[in-house]
């Protein structure tokens, strides 16, 4: 029995602990969750910014490299440099043509003609003529377009890549001839957006797939997811060509009809995130012991009332009734220990009253047998003597003695009937009276006790009193032994008074008299059984008030009177108040 609650006690703990660690850690795991669920989209949304902020910046250098072609051109469309390239002179030539396609890393040929597309002026780099690069779709388009017209990128054999670019040289309106450049994409447009102390990769492939920046380079559009290849600007995270996890963002050149990427490491640009999650992971360890501690702190003090009451219920188990609970601890403990005590203390003195009860009991059945053995003797006792007192009528002396004898045998049946009343158990009778009527009955026994007396007797009876719920005949026999008592005290002349009020949800009837009231060694102990302050006194009927007033749930008290006499307050409850 003990091992099964020890174990209680044990699981108890353990569940306390586990619930308020819950109760802790739950919410740490959900604010973490969260924290570090925001931490990462704010690092993609920040990254997604950085990123597209690259790209906006490299697309505004490549569009200003393409401006400054298109003005070169432009230059040369509204020169006269087709004027001075058609005369005769074989040597001739025109300066800004030249400076233009002296320009290094820019052009790797410029080509003059005039409206018949026959050459007039080149200057190139490249390997091929003027009349071959250019193709009869070409011409045409050319031919019918307004403005600068690039075309699609495209490589060579030794794995660079061009863009053709080309004009009409209109003058008022007429034709006068053609503009034609190659731009050397590789070598003019990598210095403008790489950055060797970016942490960003930047890669450009054209229409066709090809890597602007590193031809050789035949995989990279493959491995690309086809959100990027579509260039949608959201940040994506893939595989790039080189095995390596990162995040891009990709925008489409419409001039160029390329596709421009920027890529970063999801290593670089999560490592941030991933010291929040160390530190949060370190929060959470600290957390969880702190909370553990404050739970077994916690689940110890609130046990401690429940040991505290196993071990006293355990003392008083073994006999030891006196102990009582601490009053320690929080509010709730001392409560609980205060609680406890009070039962315990309602129990002792439920226990002496059922002890006494039962005392009460057995000396109940052992007077009625000694009663019943000894009424008969003692009859015959009395029948004889006062048979005997008429023999000796005319002898004084043993005329007295015999007037002796029978009252003290009176003297004793009347203690033998004292004896068998408070000896015998009651059965109590309530009934729900008036107080009018039944203070009438009270009055009426009084008046019959004071009578042939020199004493008085009065009533005060507020006429408020609420109906009463008790048994007639045992009050009636409590007011016959108090007024008795208080006639035999007075002796000669004198003054009883009953006097009652409501006092709360009681009623307060008070019993005075002006006596010489009761020593204050007796009044200690006026209310038990053959104490009594009269040497004629059986001592047992302040004992029955007592009993038959607390049986009718009301309780009586003894006080002596300032200028004399005895008081004795009894209170009964009222009808509309449950009695135990």
């Amino acid at each position: 029995m003990r091992l099964i609650r020890k174990a209680s006690s044990i699981n108890l703990i353990q569940q306390l602990v586990l619930c308020l660690v819950t109760v802790a850690v739950i919410p740490l795991l959900v604010i973490s969750y969260q924290s570090l669920h925001c931490s990462t989209q704010a690092v993609h949304d920040l990254q997604a910014h950085s990123l597209k902020s690259q790209l906006d910046a490299r697309e505004k250098l490549i569009g200003n490299w393409l401006e400054e072609r298109r003005r070169d051109l432009q230059s040369l469309q509204n020169s006269s440099c087709l004027d001075s390239c058609q005369c005769n002179d074989s040597e001739a030539s025109c300066g800004l043509f030249n400076m233009i396609g002296s320009r290094e890393h820019t052009y790797d040929a410029l080509f003059l003609y005039d409206v018949n597309w026959k050459l007039i002026q080149q200057q190139s780099n490249y390997s091929h003529s003027g009349v071959e690069i250019l193709d009869s779709q070409q011409k045409k388009l050319l031919m019918t377009t307004d403005g600068l017209l690039f075309s699609s990128a495209h490589g060579h054999e030794d794995g660079s890549i061009s863009i053709h670019a080309s004009c009409r040289i209109v003058d008022k309106g007429v034709t006068r001839g053609y503009a034609f450049a190659v731009l050397n994409a590789t070598q003019a447009i990598a210095p403008i957006i790489q950055d060797s102390g970016s942490p960003f990769r930047l890669r450009l492939i054209s229409s066709q797939g090809q890597n602007i920046l590193m031809p050789a380079d035949k995989k990279l559009f493959r491995s690309l997811p086809e959100s990027v290849r579509r260039a949608s600007g959201e940040l994506q995270t893939y595989i790039s060509s080189e095995g390596v996890m990162v995040v891009g963002v990709s925008k489409k050149l419409e001039d160029l009809e390329w596709i421009m990427i920027i890529e970063a490491s999801e290593a670089i640009t999560m490592q941030w995130i991933g010291v929040l999650g160390r530190r949060n992971l370190y929060t959470a360890g600290l957390t969880l012991l702190a909370a553990f501690v404050i739970a077994v702190f916690l689940s110890r003090s609130i046990t401690l009332p429940f040991n505290r009451l196993n071990s006293t219920a355990r003392e008083i188990s073994l006999g030891n009734t006196s102990v009582r609970m601490p009053l320690e601890g929080v509010t709730e403990s001392r409560e609980l220990a205060m609680a406890f005590n009070d039962m315990m203390d309602s129990l002792s003195q439920l226990h002496i009253k059922v002890s006494q009860q039962k005392a009460l009991a057995e000396i109940g059945q052992l007077t009625s047998s000694v009663v019943h053995e000894m009424r008969n003797p003692l009859s015959s006792i009395r029948l004889n003597v006062q048979a005997i007192s008429g023999k000796v009528a005319d002898d004084p002396v043993y005329s007295e003695l015999a007037e002796i004898c029978v009252e003290q045998a009176d003297r004793l049946e009347h203690l033998l009937n004292e004896l068998l009343l408070y000896g015998k158990p009651l059965d109590l009778n309530r009934q729900r009276f008036a107080c009018s009527e039944l203070f009438s009955l009270i009055q009426r026994d009084c008046n019959v006790i004071v009578s042939g007396s020199n004493v008085r007797i009065e009533f005060e009876i507020s006429s408020e009193l609420p109906d009463i719920y008790v048994d007639p005949e045992k009050m009636r026999q409590v007011f016959i032994n108090l007024v008795e008592n208080a006639v035999q005290a007075i002796r000669k002349t004198g003054t009883i008074l009953i006097e009652a009020i409501m006092e709360g949800e009681m009623i307060r009837i008070v019993v005075r008299d002006d006596g010489p009231g009761i020593p204050d060694f007796i009044a200690s102990q006026l209310f038990r059984p053959f104490v009594s302050g009269r040497s004629d006194g059986t001592g047992l009927g302040l004992a029955n008030v007592r009993r038959f007033v607390e049986l009718n749930g009301g309780s009586v008290a003894y006080g002596s009177r300032a200028g004399g006499g005895a008081e004795f307050t009894i209170h009964l409850p009222a009808e509309n108040r449950t009695i135990l």
